[in-house]
């Protein structure tokens, strides 16, 4: 027992030693992080889980193509776009918002927006779909904006590994009338996004999934799903960068393309989406405050930190004798906490 303790502190120490150098390779692109006001968005966020500094320097978001200074970017765009467009997407960390519930036909499922920590490198909200208080089915994502316009980035899309999971997916399937959990989950996230005026959806592929990476002592597994293939059925074209465009209209078959045998089916299962884009409409719009002002919150205020510590921050990073100084610093708290927790 001894034996494989050790051995396990072994791998983390040696993982440790090993993405410490990207985390002083990036520390300049995580560095404006730190100059937040705490009370704003981006701000908040940092002082609630500061391990994102080390993970965004570390690890890939999203997309395994993104650069650390484009992940940090992304997650600012977020910050500040929930903030400003605020309504349903704008809850504390420990809530769970319930958005629809759908009790038209047999069993009690919801679909629920909430933060999951653990999902954090697939996005920063989670759109779950739940059979009681259970989620068995879940979309990551995140919100952006673009020249003025919103995007929604999906991140991941995953179900439980639980031993009834496929009895829940195949009951799941027989009472929406055929259409699987993750098919509908991604209809349920289109209707959402048009519903809070997102205009373009992207979806990472299964090449740019954060998950399917190979760097020093990090070799996961690639995800189950496969992505491609989810998003091309729900009417998705490839496009740069690894990822996916979807469309914010639901996905619908033309009468000609079913067949006569299944048009009563098609028909019922058309109908329930309809009723949910109605039903969750109504929560949406209860949802609703009236839209703040975008601060330019992309880059850290003057005043966010006083002149003689941000001038000193500043002379820390970019000074080439301070930059190494710092730089053994860093790597002394990298090892520390890699050591220290479970990656």
């Amino acid at each position: 027992m001894y034996a494989l303790f050790a051995l396990k502190e072994r791998s983390r120490l040696m993982l440790a030693v090993q993405r410490t150098p990207a985390l002083i390779r990036n520390f300049t692109a995580i560095l404006p992080l730190l100059l937040f006001r705490k009370n704003s968005p981006v701000g908040a966020l940092i002082r609630r889980r500061p391990e994102l500094l080390l993970y965004l320097a570390t690890k890939p978001f999203i997309s395994n193509k993104w650069t650390a200074k484009t992940r940090v970017s992304r997650l600012v765009d977020h910050c500040n776009t929930v903030a400003t467009t605020g309504g349903v997407l704008e809850f504390s960390e420990s809530e769970s918002v319930e958005i629809l519930s759908l009790n038209t036909f047999e069993g009690s499922y919801t679909l629920t927006l909430d933060q999951s920590p653990w999902l954090e490198t697939e996005g920063l909200l989670t759109l779950g779909l739940r059979e009681s208080t259970d989620r068995f089915f879940q979309l990551t994502f995140c919100i952006a904006s673009q020249s003025g316009k919103l995007v929604a980035y999906i991140g991941g899309i995953q179900g439980t590994t639980s031993a009834d999971a496929l009895a829940n997916h195949k009951r799941f399937t027989k009472r929406t009338y055929g259409m699987r959990p993750r098919d509908f989950l991604v209809e349920a996230f289109k209707m959402l996004c048009g519903h809070i005026g997102v205009q373009r959806i992207m979806a990472v592929s299964d090449s740019a999934h954060a998950n399917h990476f190979k760097t020093s002592g990090w070799d996961p597994a690639t995800p189950k799903l496969s992505y491609d293939e989810i998003w091309t059925e729900r009417g998705g074209t490839p496009v740069e960068d690894g990822f996916y465009a979807l469309p914010v209209s639901p996905t619908r078959r033309r009468t000609e393309q079913i067949p006569k045998r299944k048009a009563s089916l098609y028909r019922k299962r058309y109908a329930l989406l309809g009723r949910a884009a109605d039903d969750l409409l109504v929560r949406v719009r209860q949802h609703e405050q009236p839209r703040r002002p975008l601060a330019n919150r992309s880059r850290p205020s003057p005043r966010a930190f006083p002149r003689g510590l941000r001038e000193r921050l500043v002379a820390i990073a970019y000074a080439p004798v301070g930059s190494l100084l710092l730089a053994g610093w860093v790597y002394l708290l990298g090892l520390v906490f890699f050591a220290a927790i479970d990656l």
